[in-house]
């Protein structure tokens, strides 16, 4: 929305305000093409436009922000959401039923602001909320987002009344939903009587991913065959059973139990068992990111489920070892990798040394000339022996390219570059006066038009005298 219709949406604010006597306006609310209502206001999106200027906090009220500021607080209009609220639904409904004596309305329906209607709900599209609340009952927003005891209270009224359809096709939705409903307590139930038994047996709830109850005492027989670890998983991951007027009551009885949200939160000693495993395992200790650990041998049973990758990148975000220099110590004796662009390079560096002696140098040798390392753009390690299983996958040329044109590694340490032209490493050519070589390394500030085509870009840089400092 630009600021040159906020006049339009302001005068429709205050048109609503005279006509309902305040401004809820509700979200989907467009201004009717009728008297009283400004004729440049008609079909405007009111509700669509003031949601806008609440989520935006008033960011975009353009050249006329202080008048505009100054209006709408005239109005009383409030920055936050100001929905109409149950107790609004109620008031209007019991004036709907109390003058019509029947529970249907037309779809269409609005709160006049007259009496008898309660002012505070003018405004508000009963005809809709009414329609909205047969078909999702407890379901509804302004039931959910109320109490369970206010809710309970307002249904019971209306099904006194025979609100709720009650034809065939309905009676079989509501059974189903009972059932549905009656089952989702009962598998809560029986969740709870099994944390309640494995707290008694083991002291604590951390229950491992691929848990399940024993088929045996003192295992309720209920709840026996039950894939405990798993449950408890979608409880942390997806809110199962936590959702709907019960969430916060159910909540508050889980964290009394002593239930662990977070896996593994507090086990460091997890971390590096799991850390000595993927050692044994891969040779090395560069995690992915998104490495977890699979339920299978041989890593142990107790680690199964644990985010390996993601406590590695926190552990190299000061996590666990923050004040903790005895924990550093461990990781550093198991070999922890710190600096990962660090073994980046060096991964690199034992990739290109692998080329060379793979492709440059049998290629060269058949045609005499000396071997200079060049890499295909398009080159992709493969993942097979004898390449590096750390560099499987890798895109070896374009990473090359970017060494050459950006300086990737060797901007952030110069040093490396005597690797490189340990490697013979092809810097590129250029079109300079002299028709010599050019490196193109991102060093713009360098002057390459040398003598010495073919000097060394470390003796460059001596030749220039640039020091470290000025290049990284």
């Amino acid at each position: 929305m630009g600021w040159w219709d906020l006049n339009e949406v302001i005068e429709g604010l205050e048109s609503f305000n005279a006509t309902y006597g305040h401004v809820k306006v509700p979200a989907k609310f467009v201004v009717p093409s009728c008297e009283p209502w400004p004729i440049y206001c008609w079909k405007l999106s009111l509700g669509e436009h003031l949601n806008f200027l609440r989520k935006a906090q008033g960011r975009y009220l353009g050249p006329q922000a202080d008048d505009a500021a100054e209006r709408l607080q005239a109005l009383g209009f409030e920055w936050e959401e100001s929905a109409y609220s149950l107790k609004d639904f109620e008031m209007a409904w019991d004036t709907h039923y109390s003058t019509a004596k029947t529970v249907y309305i037309p779809l269409s329906f609005v709160v006049p602001p007259n009496p008898p209607w309660p002012l505070s709900a003018a405004g508000f599209e009963l005809g809709r909320e009414v329609s909205r609340l047969r078909r999702l009952r407890d379901r509804h927003p302004l039931l959910s987002s109320e109490s369970e005891e206010n809710s309970q209270k307002f249904l019971e009224k209306l099904q006194n009344l025979s609100f709720f359809p009650q034809n065939s096709r309905a009676r079989r939705r509501t059974q189903r939903e009972n059932k549905r409903s009656q089952d989702a307590q009962k598998s809560w139930e029986n969740l709870l009587l099994a944390l309640r038994t494995y707290y008694d047996l083991s002291g604590d709830l951390d229950v491992p991913y691929a848990y399940v109850v024993p088929s045996e005492d003192p295992w309720p027989l209920e709840v026996q065959g039950l894939p405990l670890g798993i449950r408890v998983q979608t409880i942390r991951s997806e809110k199962a059973h936590l959702t709907g007027p019960e969430s916060a009551k159910r909540t508050e009885l889980l964290n009394e139990m002593g239930f662990v949200w977070e896996m593994h939160e507090m086990k460091f000693e997890d971390i590096v068992d799991g850390l000595k495993q993927f050692k044994q395992i891969h040779a090395h200790l560069l995690v992915p990111q998104d490495f977890v650990v699979p339920p299978l041998s041989p890593w142990p049973e107790h680690l199964w489920g644990l985010k390996l990758g993601h406590r590695v990148n926190r552990i190299r975000n000061d996590a666990y070892i923050k004040g903790r220099p005895d924990r550093k110590k461990v990781l550093d004796d198991l070999g922890f990798e710190w600096d990962t662009r660090d073994v980046s390079w060096r991964v690199t560096l034992e990739t290109l040394k692998l080329y060379k002696v793979l492709v440059t140098d049998k290629r060269e040798s058949k045609k005499g000339k000396a071997a200079e390392l060049r890499v295909p753009q398009t080159f992709i390690v493969p993942s097979q022996p004898p390449w590096p299983e750390l560099a499987w996958g890798m895109q070896l040329g374009q990473r090359c390219s970017k060494i050459r044109l950006r300086g990737d590694f060797i901007l952030e340490n110069p040093s490396r570059i005597k690797e490189l032209e340990n490697l013979s490493f092809f810097w590129g050519r250029g079109k300079g006066p002299d028709g010599g070589r050019r490196f193109v390394t991102g060093y713009a500030d360098l002057d390459w038009s040398l003598d010495d085509p073919h000097m060394s870009l470390d003796d460059l840089i001596t030749t220039q005298q640039v020091s470290t400092d000025n290049i990284s």
